[in-house]
């Protein structure tokens, strides 16, 4: 929106709204976050991020002169806690859009709450499964599709015509070659082989094997920490010298952080606020990543936690959005259902919308809201994710 064309009528409006006392009630945002137990790590530094931004909120009198209150709850990682805290803050405080959750697991069981409340909400963590219609849980986590797509385009880039894959012999690995496949066909590179394993292999030089001797120009791993690092030194020890690209889990704080002796050469695609320093970060994704260090230092939130802390930050700049338009048409938190209903509308109306931890576009039937356009491919040197390019 731009406020500045509008600004008259903004004005206008928000001193008919005081006048008539239709913003006596405050803008209510629900948020259910790991802040302890076993994803802590995670968690709490989302909890720092919205805990500062609530700060800011109270000192600058809210929105347009409409307050907003953000509500935080710990789930202790407790799958079954969060579904409790996420149900008190629908049902009990009629929070009129919702911040959840810091892991899937969560994620999972939140959703038909979500739905049936018709309460929009903005996931930090991947939303497992296929979402029901109409869709009202929205995840910032880039999916697969996004993630295959961000590293196909890069090994274009980077000259590959032809690529193998390394991954689970289950669903997983089903959707793994499917959305390469996809990515794949879109940029003419040619898919060299596959190569499957199981869950449970402690040993992957054969397959390794296998795919190098098909000469790809590049490989993808797609597994979790333990396999994807089997996998990488595997293809190292079949004299593999091709770029080898991998899920960004490898970097997340719960796989125990970069393992620069295996990983090394290894490429990933990250979020904007892991690359800022590169010159392929988008000016626009640059403005909100500084917005978002002068936040974190504000919060005392340390380096090695940003890039965890990002998504609730970005979840905030997409909720000020769609606030504001709400607010421009004059609409009362009293009545929560509409309100929700018009958050819902002017978060799926939003054009494409930059962030610290990616560029976002939601729409009536996607879940995953991140975008390709939004991810930088990093290559590990020396135990850090250095930018390609």
């Amino acid at each position: 929106m731009m406020l500045d064309k509008h600004l008259p009528l903004l004005l206008l409006t928000i001193f008919l709204l005081l006048a008539t006392g239709a913003w006596a009630q405050s803008v209510r945002i629900g948020a259910v976050l790991s802040a302890t137990g076993n994803a802590a790590a995670i968690g709490q530094a989302q909890l720092r991020v919205l805990d500062a931004l609530a700060v800011r909120l109270q000192a600058n009198g809210g929105i347009y002169g409409q307050k907003v209150e953000i509500l935080i709850r710990d789930d202790a990682s407790i799958p079954g806690r969060t579904l409790e805290l996420a149900r008190q803050l629908v049902e009990d405080k009629e929070v009129h859009a919702l911040i959840c959750c810091s892991i899937a697991a969560a994620a999972r069981l939140v959703t038909p709450l979500v739905d049936r409340a018709g309460v929009p909400a903005l996931s930090l963590a991947p939303i497992p499964g296929e979402p029901p219609h109409p869709l009202w849980f929205f995840s910032l986590a880039p999916s697969t599709k996004v993630l295959m797509k961000a590293l196909v385009d890069e090994a274009a880039r980077r000259g590959a015509t032809s690529v193998g894959l390394m991954t689970f012999d289950n669903a997983f690995g089903d959707e793994a070659a499917r959305l390469l496949a996809a990515a794949s066909s879109e940029q003419g590179i040619v898919l060299a082989g596959e190569a499957r394993y199981r869950p449970d292999a402690s040993v992957l030089t054969p397959e390794a094997l296998w795919v190098a001797s098909r000469q790809p120009d590049a490989v993808v791993v797609w597994g979790l920490t333990r396999d994807v690092r089997l996998a990488v030194d595997g293809l190292r020890k079949r004299g593999f010298t091709g770029s080898i690209y991998t899920t960004p889990d490898i970097l997340s704080p719960l796989a125990g952080g970069i393992d620069p002796t295996t990983f090394e050469g290894v490429s990933v695609p990250v979020t904007p606020v892991m690359a800022a320093e590169g010159s392929v970060v988008e000016q626009a994704e640059r403005q909100e990543v500084t917005k978002y260090l002068t936040l974190a230092a504000e919060s005392g939130l340390e380096k090695s936690s940003l890039a965890v802390g990002a998504p609730a930050f970005d979840a905030w700049v997409l909720l000020r959005k769609a606030l504001e338009q709400v607010m421009v048409l004059g609409l009362s938190p009293t009545s929560a259902g509409v309100y929700r209903q018009a958050l819902r509308d002017s978060l799926i109306g939003l054009p494409p919308v930059s962030g610290a931890a990616g560029r976002y576009d939601f729409t009536e039937s996607l879940s995953a809201g991140a975008l390709a356009e939004g991810l930088v491919v990093v290559g590990v040197n020396g135990g850090l994710a250095a930018v390609l390019r």
